[in-house]
């Protein structure tokens, strides 16, 4: 017997929808999460494992070129370039080598969301996770957990 109050499976969710929440998770945790301290240039490969609701996600594989502009200033570079792709704000900001703790207000068409971050940020490494709760426009009250592992891999150029 169907429960009438259950809420709508994620599967049947237009995934146009939930690219703000897929965005979110990859800028969120990519190992740009450093304000003003230096990580290294170079190539990155990471892993993003997201659950919505507690319905995990596939898992997003990323590989970046930071140049070495983007790994001086990490903070400024997700502000300036990935945010708003979110419409969320870095609200709070501590990094105490190695240990980064960030909050998070997104408000945006898809929905509005509060979150923490916290894990370890390195040179070469990171590993972070973090909970955003909020309200999205077709699937309601939303619970997103986030992990990201990420590590350097070599030197590269990054494109023009």
């Amino acid at each position: 017997m169907r429960n009438n109050n259950a809420s709508p499976c994620l599967l049947h969710i237009p995934l146009s929808s939930l690219l703000p929440l897929l965005l979110l998770g990859m800028v969120l945790c990519f190992p740009f999460l450093a304000n003003a301290q230096t990580i290294t240039a170079g190539l990155w490969k990471a892993n993003t494992e997201l659950s919505v609701n507690g319905i995990a996600l596939p898992n997003i594989p990323v590989e970046d070129c930071i140049s070495t502009k983007e790994a001086k200033d990490i903070r400024k570079y997700l502000q300036e370039n990935l945010m708003p792709e979110t419409s969320c704000k870095i609200t709070n900001w501590d990094y105490a080598k190695p240990m980064l703790k960030a909050s998070l207000s997104c408000d945006g068409k898809q929905g509005k969301s509060q979150g923490k971050l916290s894990g370890k940020v390195t040179e070469k490494s990171f590993d972070i996770t973090g909970n955003l709760s909020g309200e999205h426009v077709l699937m309601g009250s939303v619970d997103i957990a986030i992990k990201y592992k990420g590590d350097y891999q070599k030197d590269c150029k990054p494109a023009p």
